[in-house]
């Protein structure tokens, strides 16, 4: 689907079965979406988020920079089989392409990654 690098927090205990992860997916815009903007693409993703994700909850969502590129950063919850998640997604626009960095963990364990993944998306450049 894309995704370019994952990187898994590691496991904190015997009973610990879920790796707090950061990915970061990269694909092209389809055929007729060249010209989309920010904004269009957000749409879009929101939309994908509240039909593709169970119990999909907006917590929120905000236009920011990363890289030095305009971005919008959403935090959700929802749930994945038995885990109840927590996510951070970060939506690039640019030649072309979405950038999409994901960091998601369990609500426990969400919090205690959240400062390295943070340092992680906003040492995140594109440099073509």
């Amino acid at each position: 689907m894309g995704t370019v690098v994952l990187f898994g927090s590691p496991l904190e205990s015997q009973t610990d079965d879920f790796s707090e992860n950061l990915n970061v997916i990269v694909a092209p815009l389809p055929e007729g979406y060249e010209s989309i903007t920010l904004d269009e693409l957000y749409d879009i993703e929101a939309v994908n988020l509240q039909t593709l994700l169970t119990d999909h909850k907006l917590i929120s969502s905000e236009k920011t920079t990363i890289g030095g590129n305009p971005a919008y950063k959403v935090i959700s919850t929802y749930k994945q089989g038995r885990y109840n998640l927590k996510a951070q997604q970060i939506f690039i626009l640019k030649n072309g392409k979405e950038y999409a960095l994901t960091y998601a963990g369990t609500l426990e364990g969400y919090p205690r990654f959240l400062n390295t993944a943070e340092e992680m998306i906003n040492s995140f450049e594109i440099i073509r």
